[in-house]
């Protein structure tokens, strides 16, 4: 899966921020993380969502949530701190 374009929404953003303690720098360093493995997530209304996690530089373990967008374009849905 190659992503063109990753991007989230201004609440979504406000919501990972604001709930999380996740900013958009984190989201944006484990996304761009070579050896991601993208796995089917409960989906949303009518898309299907994404699921990876990934390790921050200070060693966070973040699982993000996404969906893929027409022109392989990744929507981030959330992301919050996996504990284990």
């Amino acid at each position: 899966m190659t992503i063109t374009r990753l991007y989230a929404t201004a609440r979504a953003k406000k919501h990972m921020r604001e709930k999380h303690a996740v900013g958009w720098a984190d989201v944006a360093e484990i996304m761009s993380q070579e050896r991601l493995q993208p796995r089917k997530a409960r989906s949303g209304r009518h898309e299907r969502r994404y699921s990876v996690v990934g390790r921050t530089e200070t060693g966070r373990r973040l699982r993000l949530i996404f969906a893929i967008e027409e022109g392989n374009k990744a929507r981030v849905v959330t992301a919050y701190e996996v504990k284990r």
